[in-house]
């Protein structure tokens, strides 16, 4: 298994850029949160499958052809949407929140957070409430909604509204989580199991990210045939849990390192 510092993003996210994107961590500034602060662990999973598919040499073509780009990103969207509606057809139902969720929870216990943490039912956040702050169309707009930076590094184009959705929330932190399963193609027929995460630390009441960070693992050695996952989901589904503890410990390392560089 493999885990990498940050993560590369198949999905072209606007005409700006197109390939893959890679995002560095946002500091933790100093003071960001008071001793005891409610902070809400939000956890919002992709709709689907994000899929991985590196394409070097379109992306080395689009540096020299004016207006390649726009072409590359185009198709590559189109391609990875089809190939995320593909496998979710086989994919029997889960809730990949629920299961990870225990397992984050048992990563960020022992970090020293100086807040409190909380699930999101403690302040007003139902289940229904969570599901329409992570609407989307698909997966393409679920990543460019929540998932990854606008082309000028500000934050998403739509942040999500908690203090609208949940009053109670108003003076609470959230801790959310945008959780993406999916596969990384080897550029023939064989895919590897992908989780990522794209975590940030939010006021609930100005939606201002005080910390953001982005984590993916893999494990490279249960890669199959994509036939092989269509027919046998369940196992899909059993290295993406597999995958979850190193993902969880990988955001919780780096929000402990960021605690102490902040003086938290």
């Amino acid at each position: 298994m493999k885990r990498t510092p940050g993560l590369c993003l198949a999905a072209v996210v606007a005409a700006s850029f197109c390939g893959c994107v890679t995002v560095g961590e946002s500091p933790l500034p100093a003071g960001a949160i008071a001793s005891g602060q409610r902070t809400i662990v939000a956890i919002f999973p992709s709709p689907g499958p994000v899929m991985r598919e590196d394409d070097s040499t379109a992306d080395n073509l689009a540096k020299f052809v004016p207006g390649m780009s726009f072409v590359i990103a185009a198709t590559q969207n189109e391609r990875d949407a089809n190939a995320s509606a593909e496998l979710q057809s086989s994919l029997p139902p889960w809730t990949p929140a629920e299961d990870f969720y225990p397992v984050l929870a048992g990563a960020l216990a022992p970090i020293g957070y100086p807040g409190k943490l909380v699930p999101p039912a403690d302040a007003g956040l139902s289940t229904q409430t969570l599901s329409g702050l992570n609407r989307a169309s698909g997966v393409i707009d679920w990543q460019l909604r929540y998932y990854v930076l606008n082309p000028s590094g500000e934050r998403p184009k739509i942040p999500r509204d908690y203090a609208g959705a949940a009053p109670g929330a108003k003076d609470a932190l959230i801790l959310e989580v945008n959780l993406a399963f999916g596969a990384a193609s080897d550029g023939k027929d064989g895919l590897i199991p992908t989780l990522s995460s794209v975590t940030k630390l939010v006021r609930a009441d100005t939606m201002e990210v005080l910390w953001r960070r982005e984590d993916s693992v893999d494990d490279k050695a249960a890669m199959k045939l994509r036939s092989y996952f269509m027919k046998h989901p369940d196992e899909l589904l059993g290295e993406y849990r597999s995958l979850m503890p190193a993902l969880a410990q990988a955001t919780a390392s780096h929000l402990s390192l960021n605690l102490r560089a902040a003086g938290l």
